[in-house]
């Protein structure tokens, strides 16, 4: 069976709870009194037979560490795969990149040493229900360089407007990303690429 390993990319979340988010970032609010936002992306991880996952985490993650600790609550607490926070590295005088690749290109050993081929980058501010595995099936059968998952929606909402929408033509295949405020093509902040092909990307950025 082809493996996926999961990466949660928080750094380009916006903070937008108020008070809730004052001290902690986005994905560590609470939920339910028990749990925290995060939880459901995780858990969909890992019902889709998801064994590692990396956390890309830049500011506020003390109360995310706390809560996720070695990720016992979906077995992720295992000597091969498992739970890993990653905070980027401030301390590489090399490293020229910004945003988003400073994660990628900082924490590029994660990708090195995973076994799986595939690997699914998500956010943590949609919650829904999703098997990655149907995923990888779409993305093979198509055989895509890259498989964003969205969501059509029947009526656009607030919370709708800071998310990115996608113009999807006849075939299925993105021809844009934009912010359309009336595009009811809601991006999911969720992708599933080839290990190698993102390790190339990285490497050339």
């Amino acid at each position: 069976m082809d493996q996926i390993a999961g990466i949660i990319n928080l750094d380009h979340e916006q903070d937008l709870l108020d008070e809730l988010t004052y001290f902690r970032c986005g994905a560590a609010v609470p939920f339910a009194g028990r749990y925290r936002m995060i939880d459901f992306t995780i858990s969909n991880m890992t019902n889709s037979r998801i064994e590692s996952v990396a956390v890309f985490a830049r500011r506020k993650y003390r109360s995310l560490m706390d809560h996720l600790e070695q990720g016992k609550a979906w077995d992720l607490d295992r000597k091969r795969g498992g739970l890993f926070i990653l905070p980027p590295d401030w301390n590489d005088p090399t490293d020229i990149s910004r945003g988003d690749l400073q994660h990628f290109h900082n924490n590029i050993d994660f990708l090195r040493r995973t076994l799986a081929e595939y690997i699914l980058v998500s956010g943590s501010q949609h919650i829904c229900n999703i098997n990655f595995q149907d995923v990888l099936k779409e993305h093979k059968d198509v055989n895509a360089d890259v498989t964003v998952i969205y969501k059509k929606v029947d009526e656009l909402y607030p919370e709708h407007q800071m998310a990115h929408k996608l113009d999807v033509d006849e075939e299925g295949r993105v021809t844009s990303i934009n912010n359309d405020h009336t595009n009811t093509n809601v991006y999911m902040d969720m992708y599933l690429i080839k290990k190698d092909y993102l390790y190339e990307l990285v490497e050339e950025c």
